[in-house]
């Protein structure tokens, strides 16, 4: 459903432990974005839980590469809060991801005197449960000029109105792999000659990508 209108850009928040970066969500909200017309900023926050910067960093590389700002956050540290206020200033951002992956401190953290509730999330499975510290849409106008629109935390995010043959479309790496492949329906899991697969087993494509990719074409109708 349509809960925002005449934004400029997506702020999509991740964490990286607590709970774990789901990368297949921020790429379901990058189609979003791309469908949408809005930029899309990939912020990973709670960067305090990083054991291996380089883990990190190699994750966040195919968001470099397709030329996403990559933000890397701790609300609790202050970390990366200034690289995120100047992200924000002029534009109007619609703020999204899952819940317990702290929107609402960054938002505290950017823009004093907010005040937003904050509460502790529960995990089981990677997957968070318990209710929503925000439970509509809100919007709040920053002192450096802009506006951020907090929408509820999400456990899930489905692609709609986007058929299997035209998914690879969303993806560019994928896009431009799909001029290899010897059938024009290659659906890119078992087919011979696959440019896809062939991209994946070379490095040209990256796995958790590719993963994404499929995951979300198995829901499509064909």
């Amino acid at each position: 459903r349509v809960v925002v209108a005449n934004a400029d850009q997506i702020l999509i928040v991740s964490s990286w432990r607590g709970p774990k970066i789901w990368l297949e969500m921020i790429d379901r909200y990058v189609i979003a974005a791309i469908r949408g017309g809005l930029e899309a900023l990939v912020c990973v926050n709670k960067i305090d839980l990083v054991e291996n910067d380089t883990e990190l960093q190699l994750t966040m590389q195919p968001y470099y590469e397709l030329g996403h700002q990559v933000l890397l956050t701790s609300a609790d540290r202050g970390a990366g809060v200034d690289e995120l206020r100047n992200a924000l200033v002029g534009k109007t951002t619609v703020l999204a991801g899952m819940s317990g992956t702290g929107k609402s401190s960054l938002l505290n953290a950017v823009q004093s005197g907010l005040n937003i509730r904050t509460q502790s999330i529960s995990m089981d499975r990677g997957r968070t449960e318990g209710r929503h510290t925000t439970v509509g849409v809100a919007m709040y106008p920053l002192d450096a000029g802009g506006a951020i629109i907090d929408t509820p935390g999400v456990r899930d995010i489905a692609v709609r109105g986007v058929l299997q043959n035209e998914l690879s479309d969303l993806f560019p790496e994928i896009a431009a792999l799909v001029l290899g492949c010897r059938f024009y329906n290659c659906s890119h899991g078992d087919e011979p000659d696959c440019g896809v697969l062939e991209g994946l087993e070379s490095g040209i494509l990256v796995r958790s990508r590719y993963d994404s990719y499929r995951a979300i074409r198995a829901t499509l109708p064909p």
